[in-house]
């Protein structure tokens, strides 16, 4: 789906940078967003809160439609206890509804040898991880009908050397030893039951480049708020683990939305 170049990532992050800095000196009009939350699924076992702090500065149209474009750096945290990750990512929405999107991150692994889900004994799991990626994002909706698509590639490295595979707890794969390369395909399409409720489907799939592991997840799931800046989703599904097992999931997710600022 992605050149295989491993400067793209760097090349396409360095040019939308470039671009955001010759407009953030205008007076085009820029808005702050952030947002805070927390999820949990039951399998692969998983539960994280996070916050994402950013900055969307508008370069044409009128932001109270959707034909307008802007450029949004932001920064955001994922903490589990005992796996933490900082990152940076700059978008580029030529358009509100489509952008294109490069970062990087770097996230510290304490004792995951005792997740149940994860083979610590065949593969390692320990050791700081940094990756670089970058990525497509697209919505669409049309009457009570949605549609979303994201996609993303990341170069992950380990810090150590292990002689072994290592596990990508992000896309609970099996990574080769040392580096490797995993693309990460998301989709989304459902109803709008009204203006407060959604119900949908989603796809997750994840494959790393050079080990070929791959795992996915098929979820059934309602989306709602219940009140102006919360909101909650819970899902039900099946997730399929590298080694082609399937099992059924649970998942749900709160999210605090501070400020929306420019973004759908």
């Amino acid at each position: 789906m992605y050149p295989k170049n491993n400067n793209s990532a760097s090349s396409i992050f360095s040019f939308v940078l470039l671009l955001s800095l010759s407009v953030t000196s205008s007076k085009a009009e820029g808005l702050i967003d952030y947002e805070a939350g927390s999820f949990f699924r039951s399998y692969a076992l998983g539960a994280a809160a996070y916050g994402d702090l950013g900055y969307g500065q508008r370069l044409y149209g009128d932001s109270s439609g959707v034909f307008y474009g802007y450029l949004r750096p932001s920064s955001y945290v994922i903490s589990s206890a005992i796996i933490n990750t900082i990152g940076g990512q700059l978008d580029f929405y030529p358009i509100s509804f489509l952008g294109i999107f490069g970062g990087t991150s770097y996230t510290w692994r304490g004792n995951t040898d005792e997740l149940s889900s994860v083979d610590c004994q065949s593969f390692y799991c320990g050791g700081d991880v940094s990756r670089d990626y970058y990525g497509v994002k697209f919505v669409f909706a049309l009457g009570q009908m949605f549609l979303s698509f994201k996609g993303r590639e990341f170069e992950t490295k380990l810090k150590e050397s292990p002689s072994r595979e290592f596990i990508d707890l992000f896309g609970n794969t099996v990574a080769a030893s040392g580096k490797d390369t995993r693309l990460e395909l998301e989709f989304a399409t459902g109803i709008s039951l009204n203006k407060e409720d959604k119900l949908g489907v989603s796809y997750l799939s994840n494959k790393m480049e050079i080990s070929n592991s791959e795992t996915s997840q098929t979820i059934l799931f309602f989306k709602s708020k219940f009140s102006k800046k919360y909101e909650y989703l819970l899902g039900a599904g099946q997730f399929e683990s590298e080694s082609g097992s399937k099992h059924p999931t649970f998942l749900g997710s709160i999210i605090w939305k501070g400020a929306k600022g420019l973004k759908l």
